[in-house]
């Protein structure tokens, strides 16, 4: 009796420690998963996407070596995105004199419209179509802003914060490179 019961003992023993074993693994997988997913995103000092296109209303946007811009990804559709305009009009009120700014959303050129009028939006917008901007900037969430100076990223916040801290450091960042007789 005695050596069925430490064989059944022994068995639960290493039926608990293989779990134990499988779980640490997942989680080790996840945590590898994770870090080759943060690796890929864009980073201060990743080199920008240059591109001249056309905004929804047809105009020409060009974001050179030699620009400073401001990027804002978003959706129309999305709830945030909805929530945080106002900010990034008062950043495009603020700047738009002395940087660029471009809003680039994946909505049609009809639901960009209709969000830029409905909020009140006055920079400009570009149709990403397909999702092709997105992903030369490595954007997988919105709202996005991307700081771009001489062909380089300066600044890259996905679930852009509205708080009052957040203006003031994207203000801080837009001051010292403007301030250093950057181009538009």
């Amino acid at each position: 009796m005695k050596a069925k019961f430490s064989t059944t003992a022994l068995l639960v023993f290493l039926s608990i420690t293989s779990f134990i074993i499988m779980l640490l693994l997942a989680k080790q997988t996840v945590m590898l998963q994770k870090a080759e997913e943060q690796a890929k995103l864009l980073k201060p000092g990743d080199e920008a996407y240059l591109f001249d296109a056309k905004d929804i209303n047809d105009n020409n946007i060009k974001i050179t070596k030699k620009t400073t811009a401001v990027l804002i990804f978003y959706s129309a559709t999305c709830g945030a995105c909805q929530r945080k305009n106002h900010f990034w009009e008062e950043l495009y009120e603020k700047y738009g004199t002395k940087i660029t700014f471009v809003g680039i959303s994946i909505n049609s050129p009809r639901k960009i419209k209709a969000f830029v009028q409905r909020y009140g939006l006055t920079f400009p917008v570009i149709h990403d179509k397909d999702g092709y901007f997105m992903q030369k900037y490595k954007i997988k969430w919105v709202p996005s802003l991307v700081l771009v100076s001489n062909g380089k990223i300066v600044f890259c916040q996905k679930y852009l914060q509205e708080t009052s801290e957040a203006v003031e450091s994207i203000s801080v960042l837009i001051n010292e490179i403007t301030n250093n007789g950057v181009e538009k």
